[in-house]
């Protein structure tokens, strides 16, 4: 098909350029990026609590004149001549007031702790964002391997064809020479039609796994050829570099429980506040001023809250406790991954040692069993047998390289949760 021959023809990709275009892409890096956007946001609103505040206020009254004789609401008795008082006292109908007031937060602990509990889940935000990141690397990883190693397969059976077809060949020249009977070359006809099979087979792996790849990253193309790997790594040297975003971002969620513990634990202690106002009114009353201000100093003591904070302290320790045995188990399950990793390219590298010794041997007994028969000596059957034998060997070859190479990324993913 066209879109096959187009799709094989495309660009090969390392996978440097396939992690870093799914990265750009990853809508689970949107999400994480929008959390570190909220977590910094909430730095700067914890920040802007600790900063003055000005308020202004206005207002248009109309209202009922009031008219108070103040002489008619003396008591009786009062050694006080009536004459003497200003007989009125009037409230405008009509009124315009304005006013301003500052607050400066002078002392707020539990402010203070919370700034810094902000920050802790900001960094927190970060860490948990670069372990996302990790899940898409493993992911984008996985499906390089896959096209890789079903190129490489389709390789491998593309030749396996070669072979049955020249061994075929090989067969009708000889029934036509009568060397063997025309019977014999059926189980060549055979091979050559079930080569012919596994390469239509291959084709459409490859289009699977091409369009895998291109789906997570956005690029047309295929994966580069593997890179074996030539040796297996120290397992202690491994265990001891061990650093990984997942893990960091554990330690993090524990310095952001403690950091909220103090928040919490912060609201037994006093607030001071300095507050200052002014206000205006116009038309003035007979009874006051137009203008006025005030400054002072509010103290906020908690004497009994019902034991509110008491458990709102406990509950946020219940937490620290629990980010605390997330983190060792991350811990754990790290050194256990690196672990099974390590054991497995171990026996992969291994295997793929005896696969290359298996492949030199069926060639040479292929080139053999062919020697022996342009002499006479030996048969179709032998030929077919060692020809057989070939192609599993090469499959087998295919797989073991493919599975190391996919060995030594995944023990680079569980070390430090990228490829080096």
């Amino acid at each position: 098909m066209l879109w096959l021959a187009l799709l094989g023809s495309a660009l090969a990709m390392s996978p440097k350029e396939a992690i870093d275009a799914a990265v750009a892409r990853a809508p689970m890096l949107d999400l994480s990026q929008a959390r570190v956007t909220e977590a910094e946001a909430a730095v700067r609103e914890v920040r802007g609590r600790m900063l003055p505040t000005v308020a202004l206020t206005g207002a248009a009254l109309a209202q009922t004149k009031v008219e108070v004789n103040i002489a008619d609401q003396l008591p009786a008795g009062l050694p006080i001549d009536p004459n003497s008082v200003e007989p009125l006292l009037v409230m405008p109908q009509y009124q315009l007031q304005g006013g301003a007031q500052v607050i400066a937060p002078l002392v707020v602990p539990q402010a203070w702790a919370g700034q810094k509990a902000a920050r802790e889940g900001a960094a927190l935000a970060h860490a948990q964002r670069d372990a996302d990141r990790t899940q898409v690397v493993q992911q984008t990883v996985d499906a390089w391997h896959a096209s890789a190693e079903a190129h490489t397969l389709l390789d491998d059976a593309k030749r396996a064809e070669g072979l049955a077809s020249r061994l075929l060949d090989k067969g009708h020249k000889l029934a036509e020479l009568g060397v063997v009977a025309d019977d014999q070359v059926l189980p060549f006809e055979r091979a050559e039609a079930t080569a012919r099979a596994n390469v239509a087979v291959a084709t459409e792996a490859v289009a699977t796994t091409d369009g895998v790849l291109q789906y997570l990253t956005g690029l047309s193309g295929s994966a580069d050829p593997i890179t074996v790997p030539s040796s297996v790594p120290d397992l202690q040297s491994e265990l001891s570099a061990i650093d990984r975003p997942d893990l960091r971002a554990a330690t993090q969620r524990t310095d952001a429980a403690t950091s909220l513990v103090a928040v919490q634990r912060n609201g037994l202690y006093p607030t001071l506040a300095l507050v200052g106002g002014i206000a205006a009114m116009t038309p003035v009353p007979d009874f006051g001023k137009g203008f006025t201000w005030r400054v002072g100093v509010n103290a906020t003591v908690p004497l009994f809250q019902g034991g509110v904070v008491g458990s709102k302290v406990d509950e946020a320790q219940a937490k620290v406790q629990q980010a605390q045995a997330g983190e060792r188990l991350a811990r754990q399950g790290a050194e256990l991954q690196v672990r099974l990793a390590h054991g497995t390219l171990s026996r992969a590298v291994a295997s793929l040692e005896e696969q290359q010794d298996a492949v030199r041997l069926a060639r040479a007994a292929v080139t053999a069993a062919e020697a022996r028969v342009d002499h006479g000596a030996g048969s179709l059957l032998q030929l077919q047998q060692a020809q057989l034998e070939q192609v599993a060997a090469e499959v087998a070859l295919s797989r073991a390289r493919a599975q190391a190479s996919r060995a030594s990324d995944a023990l680079q993913l569980v070390v430090h949760g990228s490829l080096r």
